[in-house]
This record gives C-alpha cells, sequence and structure tokens, in this order.
C-alpha cells in the first residue's frame, strides 16, 4: 500500500530526479511543447507551474530564485519574465496542460505532450537566421544553369560542356 509517500521517485534517486527535472523544466520553456511519457509529464507539470508563479512577479529576488531553478540560464529566465508572464498575466493557475497520445511502440509507455494552455508568443516576433548557401551557375550551351545544393563535405560534380 501506498501510505505517507508524496511526490513519485520514477525509478531515480534524487540527484537524477532534480536533473531530469530540471532539464524538462527548460526544454518546455525553450520550445513550448514537449513529448515524453505520462508519469515524467505529471512530474514536471508541478514544478513548471510554480516557476510560472514566481516569473509572474517583479523584483530581483524572483529573477534570482528563477535564475538558480533554470540553472543559470539567464535566455530561459529572460523569456521567462517577458514572455511567459505576459501570456498569464491574468491567470491564477493551470498554466500547462497534459494531452494523452498513444502508447509507445517499443515498450507500450504511456506517452504525454505538455504544453502551455495559452499561445505563448515573443515580444520581438520570431526572427529566425537562415543559413545562406551559395551555389555556383554554370553555362550549359549559353544558358545559366545553377547546380543542385550539396552539402558542404561532399563535392559536386562537374558538368563537361560539349564545343
Amino acid at each position: 500500500m501506498k501510505k505517507k509517500v508524496f511526490g513519485r521517485k520514477l525509478s531515480r534517486n534524487l540527484k537524477s530526479r532534480r536533473a531530469l527535472s530540471k532539464s524538462l523544466v527548460k526544454a518546455l520553456i525553450e520550445h513550448g511543447s514537449i513529448k515524453t511519457t505520462l508519469s515524467k509529464a505529471k512530474f514536471v507539470q508541478k514544478d513548471v507551474e510554480k516557476l510560472v508563479i514566481i516569473s509572474k512577479k517583479e523584483g530581483l529576488n524572483a529573477k534570482r530564485l528563477a535564475y538558480s531553478r533554470l540553472g543559470n540560464n539567464k535566455i530561459l529566465t529572460d523569456k521567462m519574465f517577458t514572455e511567459v508572464a505576459k501570456a498569464f498575466e491574468n491567470t491564477k493557475s493551470g498554466f500547462t496542460r497534459i494531452i494523452k497520445l498513444p502508447k509507445r511502440k517499443g515498450d507500450s509507455a504511456d506517452m504525454a505532450k505538455i504544453e502551455w494552455s495559452r499561445k505563448v508568443s515573443s515580444v520581438e516576433g520570431s526572427k529566425t537566421k537562415k543559413a545562406k548557401v551559395k551555389t555556383k551557375s554554370t553555362k550549359i550551351e549559353g544558358k545559366n544553369v545553377k547546380p543542385a545544393l550539396t552539402s558542404p563535405g561532399t563535392k559536386s560534380k562537374k558538368v563537361k560542356s560539349k564545343k
């Protein structure tokens, strides 16, 4: 019988549970949603909820506490205080939701997706940097033709033109 046992152990020792919790919280803040097992999603949900409540408070003490809980990651701490706190400004609880997914094929583990209950958008807008790949144009019978893109480590085949 399960009496006077608080929390979830997840078949790990204390240090491993703390490391797992910290990494799942960081992944959720960074990506917005994560796919994991149902028990891990329920395990990390309470930590994320507490962190959102901390980030809604303004002040140096709250920032330092969130900074330490996120593994001294300044980028994620700033994201919590700007984007996430603004999205849940008028909400007291229920910041995350768990959506059940089909069982994993390999070991039949219950899978779930944990995500924000509201849309968390960036303040500055999403600016993505696209890698520019240079292409060489070759002349084939008087026409400019661009060859197919190749990965950086492979050599491209040169086309011989008939004269």
